[in-house]
Parts: structure tokens; sequence; C-alpha cells
């Protein structure tokens, strides 16, 4: 846990090409999705599902997307349907929510249309309609947040 939460403050100040590297988008893609992978601890799991709420992070999503989603998405579908703790479904959930509507395009086009439509419907399956209302009211202060910048 200590150790998402580290990298998590270095992602967050990192510039948006920091992950051009492709071995080390790999490491941190590896060790991040290794947390939410299978039945660990689920708070582990759940610091891991919690980047994906963190604005410096979604940044570097966004602006790796096209090399990152393909390789997040398919673990996130993996955990969903294996892992036991229902915030930890949940959070996978938002967590699919948030990178779909970075860019839906780019998500259609990253996981081709079959895959995206595997994510679009586990999305609604784990994200009741109040946790959306609520994950799109706070997606609305983020790219408020951001626009400010």
């Amino acid at each position: 846990v200590l150790l998402l939460h580290e990298l998590e403050l270095l992602l967050e100040h990192c510039r948006p090409d920091a992950l051009e590297d492709s071995e080390l988008r790999e490491l941190v893609v590896e060790k991040v999705t290794q947390c939410f992978s299978g039945d660990k601890n689920f708070r582990v799991a759940q610091r891991a599902l919690l980047l994906f709420k963190a604005d410096g992070v979604v940044s570097l999503l966004r602006h790796h997307q096209a090399l990152i989603v393909p390789r997040v998405v398919p673990r996130l579908l993996a955990a969903a349907a294996s892992h036991w703790n229902t915030t930890v479904l949940r959070m996978i959930g938002n967590a699919l929510q948030v990178l779909d509507e970075m860019d839906p395009g780019g998500f259609e086009q990253a996981l081709g249309g079959e895959r995206c439509a595997e994510a679009r419907a586990a999305v609604a399956k784990l994200c009741p309609p109040e946790d959306t209302a609520k994950l799109e009211a706070e997606a609305a202060a983020r790219v408020g947040a951001m626009q400010a910048r």
C-alpha cells in the first residue's frame, strides 16, 4: 500500500512524456495491475484502483491512452470476474468508466468493438446509477479544475 501511495505521488508530479519509455511504462502498468488482479488483499486492490481517481495519473493515462488502455482494461475485466470484495468490484467499474470517459472514441479504438462493449457492460453491471451520477459529478469537477490550470 505504501509503494502504491509513493507511486501515485511520483506520477502526480511527472510530465506527460514521463511514460514514453516503454520499459518504465510496462513496469508501472504491470505492478499496478498485479495489485488488483486475482484474490489478493482487498486493501491493496483498493489502493491500486484509487490511482484511477488521481488527477495527475488520469492525465498521464489520457496522454498514453492508446498504449495503456489495451493493457489495463482486460486485467480490470478479469479482476471484475474473479474478485470477491464488493467495494473493489465497484471501484473496478469506476476505473473502467474513467478510462472510457477520458476519450470514448479512443477507448473504443484502443480496445476494438467487442472488448469495448464488454467493458461498457461491466461498467453498467458494477456501477449502480447513483454511483454513476456521483462519478460524473467528480469527473466534471476534475475537468473544471484541469481547465482552470
